[in-house]
Formats: structure tokens, C-alpha cells, sequence
């Protein structure tokens, strides 16, 4: 008898994303792995989304398409599509990004081969002009090596906090839902928990996922930080809260715990943190420069200490680096930043 070919959920969080979802879905189509189920949720977008993805969802039998009745953002139209999901395996796509054609032939045949509850692999940026591999596969080389892991064997994992680019196994994800009060950062949580709490993760040493940085007017939510930074700030603090609970939930040795936080840790001060905080501080509004550090800095004393013992390094790049651009702030921003150098 043959054995069943898993049957794989693509969720699509869409909005206003007019000018590249055709190409995300033709990546979609045209993947080598044909057992695909494809939900398509818009987010009360107000640009031609919804009509091509309508055309598409009456051309395609394998096509859902959903349409939020309001704007919730793209937790919400996430958590819809886990709702509507029938698949074995769970993969999330950005409607502005793309697939490789074999991408999810590859990883649905690791997931399968390897009984894995989590396929992950490497991922490309690209923009009108060019495209190269993520950095941080440069910075972490481990995550390029095909094989099992885990956090606690690799911890480098956990920059890899991307909902997108990674196969699920449903029995992993199907109780769980994002937090739709976090607007930047949002995937963070959820990725978080899944690389706790799942007994095996696979990584590919191939590319299996397409990520689109966009310019101009047509950013996406991860890149609205250059805009609202202060804003954007708070939900990092909201989102990092939630990160540590989930490391008390799921790593009960405390040293172990502070050990892998800390790299988490590292992870969002020169990724996330640097850059809220950075362009607050550049801001052509004091109120914003005066703000974002006053966060910044009312965060630090929240932390636990074993977290400013154990990223001491880091804080101390991230310190130098506003030291650099303090010349140019306001008066008011700078006697702020006097003020904590003197802090023991």
C-alpha cells in the first residue's frame, strides 16, 4: 500500500500587498510538491489584494480564500489561518515574499524522513536589485549544516525566531495562536515556543524561503520600526516578557534558562533594540529622541541581573553605539544619557 503524501497548510497573511502577491502565489503554484493546501487571509486591504487573490482562489481548487471583516493585523489573520488549516504540516509565507520551487518538497520530505516536529533551513534577502543569504547564517555558520538540533545542543537557533521559512508539524502548532496585541515582533513568541517545546528540529542546508525587504512606501509591518520607534519599542518590551516566561515555562534548570535567554537576549538587542532605538535617537523629533532612550533605559532596569552579567558585552556595544551619535542629540537627551553612564 502506498504511503500517504502529507498534506501541507501555506498560510498567507495578506495586506495591501498589490504589487508582489502575484509573484508569491506563482511560487506557490509552481512548487514541485504538489500536495499543498493554500490559505489566503486579507486583512481588510484597500488596495487590489483581495481581487487577484479572489481571481486566483477561483482558478485554483486548492485555494482558500478569507477576508477579515475588520483590520486586526497580521497575528489575527495568522491565527485565522491555523484555524482554517487541515494540513499535517504548517508553513507560513509573507505575501510579499517568495518560495524556491523545491522548497517544500524538501522540507516535508526531511520532516517525513526524519520524523521531525520542525524543518527549518536557510533564507534569502532580496531586493530590486540584489540578493544574498541572511547574515547571520554568515555570523553562525552552524545553522547552515544540514542535521538534527535542538536549542540546547545549538543554541544559534534561537536567532532564527522567524515564523516564516520553517515547516511545522501540525500536532505543534494546532493549541497554540499569536499574540495579536503585538503589532512589531509579533512571531517572536510563537517561534519561541516551538523551538522549546518540540523534541526534534531538522535544518536544511539549502534555501528554502525568499525574504523580501521592500523600499519606500511600500514597507512591510517588520520594517515599520524606522517609523514608530518609541511604539515599536514597547511591544519588544511586551514581546521579551513574554520570550522569559516561556524559557521559565519550558527550561527548568535556572543556569540553563540564563544560558539560553542570553542568547536570545543578544539576538534582540543588536537586531531589534538597536534598531528602535537608533532610529528614535536620529529622529528629527526630540520628543521621539528623548523618548526612545527613556525606554531604553527604564527596560534595562527591569532585566533580570544575571542578564546584564551574562550580556555585559552586549549592552557595552549597544552603550558605545549611542555613544557615537550623542554630539547630535538635543540637550535634554544627552544630560538624560550623562546621567545613566553615571548609574552604577
Amino acid at each position: 500500500m502506498k504511503e500517504k503524501t502529507p498534506l501541507v497548510s501555506i498560510i498567507v497573511p495578506m495586506f495591501n500587498t498589490e504589487e508582489f502577491i502575484e509573484e508569491s502565489l506563482e511560487s506557490i503554484i509552481g512548487q514541485t510538491y504538489k500536495n499543498i493546501e493554500v490559505i489566503l487571509i486579507d486583512d481588510c486591504s484597500f488596495d487590489r489584494t483581495y481581487e487577484i487573490a479572489l481571481q486566483y482562489s477561483l482558478t485554483y481548487r486548492n485555494i482558500l480564500l478569507i477576508k477579515q471583516e475588520t483590520n486586526k493585523g497580521v497575528s489575527s489573520a495568522r491565527n485565522a489561518g491555523l484555524r482554517a488549516a487541515k494540513g499535517d504540516y504548517v508553513f507560513f509565507l509573507d505575501s510579499d515574499d517568495t518560495l524556491p520551487l523545491e522548497a517544500i518538497e524538501k522540507m516535508c520530505n526531511a520532516a517525513v524522513e526524519h520524523n521531525a516536529d520542525i524543518v527549518t533551513g536557510l533564507y534569502e534577502r532580496f531586493d530590486k536589485s540584489s540578493s544574498s543569504i541572511s547574515n547571520i547564517f554568515n555570523i553562525y555558520p552552524e545553522l547552515k549544516t544540514e542535521g538534527e538540533l535542538n536549542v540546547y545542543k545549538v543554541p544559534a537557533i534561537l536567532y532564527s525566531v522567524y515564523t516564516c521559512g520553517k515547516l511545522f508539524k501540525m500536532s505543534v502548532v494546532e493549541q497554540m495562536n499569536f499574540t495579536e496585541t503585538l503589532k512589531y515582533g509579533e512571531d517572536q513568541a510563537f517561534t519561541i515556543e516551538c523551538l522549546l517545546k518540540t523534541k526534534k528540529i531538522y535544518n536544511l542546508s539549502s534555501i528554502v524561503y525568499n525574504y523580501r525587504f521592500r523600499e519606500g512606501n511600500t514597507e512591510s509591518s517588520s520594517q515599520s520600526v524606522y517609523k514608530n520607534p518609541v511604539e515599536n519599542f514597547e511591544y519588544l518590551r511586551k514581546m521579551f516578557t513574554l520570550v522569559q516566561n516561556l524559557f521559565a515555562e519550558y527550561v527548568s534548570n535556572p543556569q540553563t534558562r540564563i544560558e539560553l535567554l542570553s542568547v536570545y537576549l543578544s539576538r534582540v538587542l543588536h537586531w531589534n533594540i538597536w534598531t528602535a532605538l537608533s532610529n528614535g535617537l536620529l529622529s528629527m523629533n526630540m520628543y521621539v529622541r528623548f523618548n526612545i532612550l527613556s525606554v531604553y533605559l527604564s527596560w534595562l532596569t527591569e532585566l533580570d541581573k544575571n542578564l546584564h552579567k551574562s550580556n555585559e558585552v552586549d549592552f557595552h556595544i549597544i552603550n558605545r553605539k549611542i555613544g557615537r551619535i550623542a554630539s547630535v542629540l538635543d540637550q535634554r537627551t544627552q544630560d538624560l544619557y550623562s546621567r545613566h553612564l553615571l548609574t552604577p
